[in-house]
């Protein structure tokens, strides 16, 4: 090793101490944060090693990809599927209205702390509005495919009518019981004709059962790629030996707080400056709703 390449390799190495003496309290601080990562350590490094606004700048990018992506994933299923949404199309709230009615139509003809005389009219009624929460969410599909949630309320509004039509005829109200025996009879042929449609959907129908899980691997594909951009933001703002300067550092401080922080230890070393920041800020279970998120670790 050269005079000058002896000299460069002690100046690095005096900067590294440097950098990680100045970083460590405030990875200290970081440690207490709720949603502390390997990123909020690497972020500090970054800082002292006077590149915050390097740091500021791809956090920012990429903390906000997340949240645009859900909005775009949200967007798309309202634009491909309308009424049909399985997030919030207004066919799921529909029959959420027809099963709740199903539910108080079986209550009232069970006469639990009343009258089923009294009550019969309010089964017969009920019974009637969940039947036509089924038509109007047979029309508003158009006869296309619905998804399987709509299908699991359909079959428990027939369930629930025919309890109800049963237990009319158990307090001996003949036409009350009638009445709700017919709604539950529409209502079982109404859930037949969904599940026709849905059986002859194919590819229609694995669409609309798919697209709330493909809406948000889209979005984690949109983040992924805005991440990549950070990345080559960061690998063309510092030369070759800054780089492995903050990586240096990080690294020290990696392995000091391993042993006090689990999501610490184990990671890659060999990561590329700013990995760790993008990484933390990209992880879709930072910014999926919370039920998607859930469901990716099952």
């Amino acid at each position: 090793m050269s005079e000058r390449s002896r000299a460069t390799r002690e100046q690095d190495d005096a900067r590294i101490a440097s950098l990680t003496e100045a970083a460590r309290p405030r990875v200290e601080n970081a440690l207490r944060a709720p949603q502390f990562s390997a990123g909020m350590v690497e972020v500090n490094v970054f800082r002292v090693a006077g590149h915050t606004e390097l740091a500021d700048r791809i956090a920012e990018t990429v903390g906000a990809a997340g949240p645009a992506a859900v909005a775009g994933a949200k967007r798309h299923l309202v634009e491909t599927f309308g009424a049909r949404n399985p997030e919030r199309g207004w066919l799921g709230f529909v029959m959420f209205v027809a099963v709740l009615s199903s539910a108080f139509a079986a209550a009232a003809a069970s006469g639990v702390r009343s009258d089923p005389v009294m009550l019969a009219p309010w089964a017969t009624a009920l019974a009637g509005v969940a039947v036509l929460g089924q038509v109007i969410v047979l029309a508003g599909a158009r006869l296309r495919p619905v998804n399987r949630f709509i299908v699991r309320m359909q079959l428990f509004v027939v369930a629930a009518l025919v309890l109800a039509a049963v237990l009319s005829f158990t307090h001996g109200l003949t036409g009350s019981g009638t009445a709700v025996a017919v709604c539950a009879g529409l209502a079982a042929a109404l859930a037949v004709v969904v599940v026709v449609i849905r059986s002859r959907g194919g590819e229609a129908t694995q669409d609309v059962d798919l697209s709330v899980e493909r809406a948000y691997l889209r979005a984690i594909g949109e983040v992924d790629a805005v991440a990549r951009d950070a990345q080559r933001d960061v690998d063309a703002s510092l030369d070759t030996r800054e780089a492995e300067i903050v990586v240096a550092v990080r690294t020290r401080l990696l392995e000091e707080f391993a042993g006090r922080r689990t999501e610490l230890a184990g990671l890659d070393a060999d990561l590329p400056a700013g990995a760790m920041i993008i990484a933390s800020k990209a992880d879709p279970d930072r910014w999926l709703p919370p039920a998607m998120a859930k469901s990716r670790k099952r």
